[in-house]
């Protein structure tokens, strides 16, 4: 077994990316790049608790601190403060990037002889309290500059530029996560900024090749859209001041949180661009079903794309629809081709504009299954007009089918249309689960307001898609983040337990059997929130999910 202090000190070092800083800058020219935070022992064996009680192994802190002490014959964590956080810390003076590692200690002497008792002879003590463990390429040198921190360099010389109080330099982050890692992109130096972005931009030719088939329409429709990706990365590089990741235990909720939050420069273009997330508000609030399995919702402004590039696509998609109403010929071809027509001008006209909105939610009840939709487009009516027209080619063929499954305008909801498409369940596959879920037929709602379009699906999707819409309406003032994701494992587990498929039915039901466990819902959360001049990204992982994943874990080896 290799020794765990010893690998510590090797990772930090790889970690620390130290480079050499310049010898004639001073410690008070050091601006911060990146730095990686550690709680400390104490909070992170804590932290390791309460995962283990949450996933039925309650003995997982208790395995880590008998393998630190077989690693050390015993000895434990002898010299080092437990109770203080560790890290790294990444620096610049302008030109030039170092970095060291820091470890909290409350007696170097003592620490150092368990290093040297398990490195043995690959560690040599110099003048002032500086020592030096050689390696198989390199050596890394670790010293106690100031009282109870001891630092790790690559270079002695990066020593005179260590803070006095390394935890402080975290600004908080020890605080706030178990581990976190945050970066300043703002202070890397410029020449190393422009190298990196020059190789982003070789990798990004290199891979937008010509696909088999592709015409000419598509393929300067798809490089249109990489050179939007790529601009738009640009900027916000070129506009981005701090990122911080973070990961935690909310013993108090039962749940991990794994946090990222993205803050722009001030007064910068992407400053400007982010500044109306904090006053989010949505057309479709109200699209969130009781006890779905899946919500998601989406709102705010779009990244701009030039028209053009819009343009571009909407013709690549034009082409290739025309190309299969083509084959084989039609004698309605070009009626549908008309049809087409209108459709991709509401799409684009909907892409060109500044804003998007949309919501989604997903009920999995084996005796209930649901879906409502909604989304914002530029033309409700043009929409509308090309189903209605869509509806009477059809008709035309087969009058008698289109009359017994399709209803036009079946309902209204304030100003939002409503149509209906009934489609018999018979002859399905599983036709009996499937009317247990859903009805005799499947009903599909179409429905269609001044600037957007509407779809629900399932067991009661009128009734459902009426309510969502009324809720959405109470809902219009109300401010909410720009991104909402829930998918709720315990819905899953039951509707595959409900399937007719034997080999899905059982893993629902073992699925089932370890949510039960499990104390609270059992969900996984993705929101996107708004912070000053910038943005936070939170996933949450409650303890019936963290217990599902490693029972996952657990049969995949």
């Amino acid at each position: 077994m290799r020794k765990p202090v010893v690998l510590c000190l090797a990772v930090a070092m790889l970690l620390a990316i130290a480079l050499h800083a310049a010898p004639q800058a001073r410690a008070a020219d050091v601006k911060l790049v990146g730095a990686v935070s550690l709680s400390g022992y104490d909070n992170l064996k804590a932290d390791l608790d309460l995962i283990g009680g949450m996933v039925g192994r309650p003995e997982l802190g208790a395995m880590v601190n008998g393998l630190i002490a077989l690693g050390t014959h015993g000895r434990g964590l002898q010299g080092i403060d437990r109770t203080r956080p560790c890290g790294i810390l990444v620096g610049t003076d302008g030109k030039h990037v170092g970095g060291c590692a820091f470890i909290p200690v409350t007696d170097m002497d003592a620490a150092m002889d368990l290093v040297k008792r398990l490195a043995r002879e690959r560690v040599e003590e110099h003048e002032n309290g500086l020592y030096e463990i050689k390696g198989p390429d390199k050596s890394v040198y670790v010293q106690e500059k100031h009282e109870g921190w001891a630092f790790i360099v690559d270079d002695p010389a990066l020593l005179e530029y260590v803070p006095a109080d390394p935890a402080g330099a975290l600004e908080g982050l020890p605080d706030e996560y178990a581990v976190a890692l945050r970066l300043n992109p703002a202070n890397v130096p410029a020449e190393m900024r422009k190298g990196v972005a020059r190789k982003v931009r070789e990798h990004a030719r290199r891979h937008l090749k010509r696909r088999p088939r592709e015409t000419d329409e598509q393929y300067d429709a798809r490089k249109a859209i990489a050179r939007h990706i790529r601009r738009q990365l640009a900027i916000g590089a070129r506009d981005l001041e701090s990122m911080t990741v973070g990961w935690k235990v909310d013993g108090e909720g039962r749940k991990t949180v794994l946090e990222a939050a993205f803050v722009s420069k001030e007064r910068s273009d992407t400053a400007r661009f982010l500044a109306p997330a904090a006053k989010t508000r949505t057309a479709f609030g109200g699209f969130a079903l009781r006890n779905a399995a899946l919500t998601v919702r989406g709102t705010g402004r779009k990244l701009p794309m030039s028209a053009g590039a819009i343009d571009q696509l909407i013709d690549a998609w034009r082409d290739r629809a025309f190309e299969r109403i083509d084959r084989p010929a039609k004698d309605d071809a070009e009626t549908v081709k008309g049809l087409v027509d209108k459709l991709l001008e509401v799409v684009g006209d909907t892409a060109k504009a500044p804003v998007d909105d949309g919501a989604l939610s997903v009920r999995l009840d084996p005796e209930a299954i649901t879906l409502i939709h909604g989304r914002f487009v530029t033309d409700g009516a043009a929409l509308e007009a090309v189903v209605k027209e869509a509806v009477g080619l059809a008709r035309e063929k087969r009058p008698e089918t289109v009359d017994r499954i399709v209803q036009l305008d079946a309902a209204s909801v304030g100003r939002v249309n409503l149509h209906v498409v009934s489609i018999p369940l018979e002859k399905c596959p599983h036709s009996e689960a499937i009317q247990e879920a859903v009805g005799e037929k499947l009903d599909i709602v179409l429905g269609f307001g001044p600037r957007a379009v509407y779809v629900a699906a399932g067991r009661d999707a009128m009734r459902a898609l009426r309510r969502a819409i009324g809720r959405s309406r109470k809902a219009a003032r109300r401010t909410v983040p720009p991104i909402e994701v829930t998918l709720d494992a315990a819905a899953l587990a039951a509707s595959a337990a409900g399937c007719p498929v034997e080999r899905v039915q059982a893993r629902g039901e073992k699925a089932l059997e370890v949510l039960e466990k499990a104390e609270g819902p059992n969900q996984i959360r993705f929101t996107v929130e708004a912070v000053e001049r910038g943005l936070k990204l939170r996933l949450e992982h409650d303890e019936g999910v963290l217990r599902l994943m490693a029972e996952m874990a657990k049969h995949k080896k």
